[in-house]
């Protein structure tokens, strides 16, 4: 079997296309888009293709500080680590390929091993096998579908962030799901009392419960609104 490092030697020296490897991962752009490939996993990540440093630091002068993905204190949902690296939050733009059935992905591995005299592994083949088809123009539709939705450099140029998320809107539809989550509780809550798998006494313990707690979301919401919270 063919080692990792080996096979990212192979790709750099025998790919026809422009293709990079750092840190694990295969590097290739197309159509003002940057891929990243898991040269361990098969993994896609697809994000816009940063056309220069200029362009970051407009970026992260005028619109990171009142970006809800910047004031997270959550790591996956902070942009900054990426745009100093090159990308646009890739976290939120993954492009994540099945790209070929298991037992297709074996045949191949039988084939490369008994005409080419290489063991490349399933993962190996699968990555050897998207660069083609990404370059080529080949991409199975559904998951061009995805790709296409993946904003590219063109949203960048004029310094504009394609995922700039106002931290009032956010807060809002963040607290709008809790809402809705919370009368998806109270109402199966119902349907367990109609069917007779609840009692009466635990039911208006439970509904009293979501009802708070709807209450309290509600009132947030309109506080923020209203511009008072």
């Amino acid at each position: 079997m063919v080692r990792s490092t080996e096979f990212i030697q192979h790709v750099q020296l025998f790919v026809p296309y422009p293709v990079k490897a750092s840190h694990g991962f295969i590097t290739t752009e197309k159509d003002g888009r940057c891929f990243l490939i898991d040269a361990y996993s098969g993994d896609m990540l697809a994000n816009p293709q940063v056309p220069g440093k200029h362009v970051l630091s407009r970026i992260t002068s005028s619109q990171c500080p009142s970006c809800y993905h910047y004031a997270s204190p959550e790591a996956a949902f902070n942009c900054m680590h990426y745009v100093a690296e090159g990308y646009v939050h890739p976290v939120r733009i993954c492009v994540v390929t099945d790209f070929h059935a298991d037992e297709k992905m074996a045949a191949l591995c039988h084939v490369n091993r008994n005409l080419g005299n290489v063991d490349f592994s399933p993962v190996q083949l699968k990555i050897l096998s998207m660069l083609v088809a990404l370059h080529e123009n080949k991409m199975p539709a559904d998951i061009q579908q995805k790709i296409d939705l993946v904003p590219s450099q063109a949203s960048l140029l004029r310094g504009s962030c394609p995922f700039f998320a106002n931290n009032r809107d956010m807060k809002l539809a963040l607290i709008a799901k809790g809402i809705a989550r919370h009368q998806r509780k109270r109402h199966f809550l119902d349907v367990l009392k109609d069917m007779q798998y609840l009692k009466d006494a635990h039911h208006a313990i439970g509904a009293s419960y979501f009802d708070r707690k709807i209450a309290e979301l509600e009132n947030q919401l309109a506080k923020i609104r209203a511009g008072t919270a």
